[in-house]
């Protein structure tokens, strides 16, 4: 009898143990936070998704190819998923169309909120925050290179 518990409780503990890592951000049940940024003259957008389990994925529209990259750290991806409720952008209603677009969208079953805006749009000043603290986040963990105290990150707001 005892053998038995004890292989039950094994067995329960190696199917509570198991990962929660997706091949893909469409697999993925929770949350999910995208950052897309591109347009103009090539048409060309990179998309990062972070999901909530801190993995984090790269596409983009002109080569159609979805990499993974190396997952963030649980702490930073709580974070950055409490900024975007603490600065009210689950509820911020911005449809931007224009030439350099940035977007900003949480899907979280059904539920789907997209922000999109346009460099130098009036009142857009956290949104740009937000992406760009975001965007330094991806760049660093992702970057053995990385120079905290310059960005490589080529948007300018």
């Amino acid at each position: 009898m005892n053998k038995f518990l004890f292989f039950l409780m094994i067995s329960v503990l190696s199917i509570a143990c198991k990962s929660n890592k997706v091949e893909s951000p469409e697999e993925s049940v929770n949350k999910k936070l995208i950052l897309s940024h591109g347009g103009g003259f090539t048409g060309n957008y990179n998309s990062y998704t972070i999901l909530e389990n801190g993995q984090l994925f790269k596409a983009s529209k002109t080569k159609g190819v979805l990499d993974k990259q190396k997952s963030l750290p649980q702490d930073i991806v709580n974070q950055i998923f409490s900024n975007y409720e603490t600065l009210g952008l689950k509820d911020t209603k911005i449809q931007t169309y224009g030439n350099l677009l940035y977007s900003i969208e949480m899907v979280d079953g059904e539920n789907k909120n997209k922000i999109s805006w346009e460099k130098g749009d009036e009142g857009s000043e956290t949104l740009q925050l937000f992406f760009r603290n975001v965007m330094n986040q991806i760049k660093k963990n992702n970057d053995e290179n990385y120079n905290p105290n310059k960005s490589k990150i080529n948007a300018k707001f």
